[in-house]
């Protein structure tokens, strides 16, 4: 069981409470998720209501498209926790955004106090629609308000692969912090905006927030930014589609080298594709 004691303060019955009713969503938050749009035109978010209550997370389809990638992309089959998690990671990768997106780009726009159950993920198409039904928004929101709706609505998330990525809480936590720091950071980059979303992942992830693990952790680098890990799983082509840069912290306009990197919390496990070597910032490296 995911340490749901971990989730405290505003958090009642593993959600957020409070906030304002926005039950046909919100003209920031519609403008937050098209900047979205056009930073990452692989992914379609779409506020669309009249969707119904999206279906509880069954992982086993996912992985099994993840492992037909694996086999078209690498020439041989994956080992089963590493389909798991690159399945896992091209979820939660997407979905974090849609938090931290609104909460960074949109000035003003309240953050979505979203339900994984208005949360209807194709992973085929690679698309998210939002059923704004019942969503409440929390306007003025700050990190730990932001950290308690990304907790809340990953657990289920992460409590679904948890068999199937074969890792223990600590390191499911640490590989939501990586997902949530390198999706915004790479987002930010592409709207040039980069330092200001080191600034605000800085302040989401100091380190000591359970039940997240590790911290944003940016440190003066000039190691590539990106993971080949993320890379890989991201967007539509496991085999790198989604841009060689997707899912990773790369300035664009420093050549692929990266002025701040950072070291994962967890492990992506690319390392174990065949003829596949560490990431620059896996924390295996030792850095």
């Amino acid at each position: 069981m995911l340490p749901s004691t971990t989730l405290t303060g505003t958090l009642t019955g593993g959600a957020l409470t409070g906030g304002t009713p926005a039950p046909t969503g919100h003209p920031l938050l519609a403008s937050a998720y098209a900047q979205l749009g056009s930073a990452y035109p692989d992914l379609r978010v779409t506020l669309a209501p009249g969707g119904g209550p999206a279906a509880p997370v069954d992982p086993r389809a996912e992985i099994a498209a993840e492992e037909a990638r694996g086999r078209a992309a690498y020439g041989e089959e994956l080992r089963p926790d590493v389909a798991a998690g690159f399945a896992l990671h091209r979820r939660l990768w997407p979905t974090a955004l849609l938090f931290t997106v609104p909460w960074l780009l949109a000035e003003g726009a309240p953050l979505p106090l979203l339900t994984p159950r208005q949360v209807h993920f194709d992973a085929r198409e690679y698309a998210i629609t939002v059923d704004p039904a019942g969503l409440r928004v929390l306007p003025g929101a700050g990190p730990a308000a932001v950290r308690h709706a990304l907790a809340a609505h990953l657990w289920p998330l992460l409590r679904a692969f948890r068999p199937f990525v074969r890792r223990g809480p600590r390191m499911l936590w640490g590989l939501a912090t990586d997902d949530i720091v390198e999706g915004l950071w790479y987002i930010g980059s592409r709207l040039g905006r980069e330092a200001e979303a080191r600034r605000a992942l800085d302040a989401l992830f100091p380190g000591g927030t359970p039940p997240f693990t590790g911290a944003a952790g940016f440190a003066a680098s000039a190691r590539p930014g990106a993971c080949a890990g993320a890379d890989a799983s991201a967007g539509a082509d496991a085999s790198g589609g989604a841009g060689a840069d997707a899912g990773a912290g790369v300035d664009p306009g420093s050549g692929g080298v990266d002025a701040r990197a950072r070291t994962r919390v967890s492990c992506c496990l690319y390392y174990t594709v065949s003829g596949a070597e560490l990431c620059a910032t896996c924390p295996r490296r030792g850095h």
